[in-house]
């Protein structure tokens, strides 16, 4: 019991301190970003959250009750599944990257594909990630699952203030060429994806050694089985 509330407590807390900080990115944006701008961007991440149940498929809860099972073997649950993620999220970046102009058209961002992309790569980036964070659980990691997601958000925010506050203070000092290999001044909605992009780039990257944690082998007939227990979780995530 004692092991259950400390571990509910920081899984908990971690989630809420997280969405607390970045509640704090809704009056940046208001403040910074243009009507248009905070309209789409709202637009981009109502998708994202859609597309990314779609990639992830039920899986997390998948893993959790067939690697729970101690009739299956949880290395081969979890390989398994991160594999079926893997897989579906490369074929979703590439078909994106594909159709990435006429996607753009459709999403009101012709004059910049280039987003389309960042948000594709957001969307893969965090579906993989989703199940490393779901075999710390299972394997009793709670710091380290509350560290990366706090340093994925906390790295998510001072990439925010670099590049929509600080630059612009740069350029206004006079130091513009200095920055001006990277840095556009019409570009704000841009970096907001940009510094999405790389603090979930990074988060994978911070998971790489539970991701090669084991030995890997797809299992068609589990995958089967878990597909067949995780399809309706799809359907609940949508109406979530």
């Amino acid at each position: 019991m004692k092991g259950l509330f400390k571990d509910t407590a920081i899984y908990g807390l971690s989630s809420m301190l997280g969405r607390f900080i970045n509640w704090f990115l809704t009056p940046f944006y208001t403040f910074y970003l243009a009507k248009a701008e905070l309209g789409a961007l709202s637009n981009y991440y109502a998708g994202t959250a859609l597309i990314l149940i779609l990639l992830i498929m039920g899986l997390e809860t998948g893993f959790f009750r067939f690697a729970g099972n101690p009739d299956e073997d949880k290395n081969r649950v979890y390989s398994t599944c991160i594999t079926m993620v893997t897989v579906m999220s490369l074929l979703f970046v590439g078909a994106v990257a594909i159709w990435m102009n006429p996607i753009a058209n459709f999403i009101g961002a012709a004059a910049h594909p280039d987003y389309v992309m960042y948000l594709a790569v957001i969307i893969a980036c965090d579906a993989i990630s989703s199940i490393p964070f779901v075999y710390l659980r299972l394997n009793n990691h709670p710091w380290k699952f509350a560290a990366i997601k706090l340093f994925s958000i906390g790295l998510n925010i001072v990439l925010n203030l670099f590049f929509i506050v600080l630059c612009p203070i740069l350029v206004q000092k006079g130091y513009g060429n200095s920055i001006a290999w990277f840095y556009r001044e019409d570009y704000n909605l841009g970096y907001v994806l940009l510094s999405n992009l790389i603090s979930s780039a990074v988060t994978l990257l911070l998971l790489g050694r539970f991701i090669f944690a084991v030995k890997y082998v797809f299992d068609y007939p589990l995958m089967k089985r878990i597909m067949r227990y995780s399809a309706p979780l799809i359907v609940l995530g949508l109406a979530g």
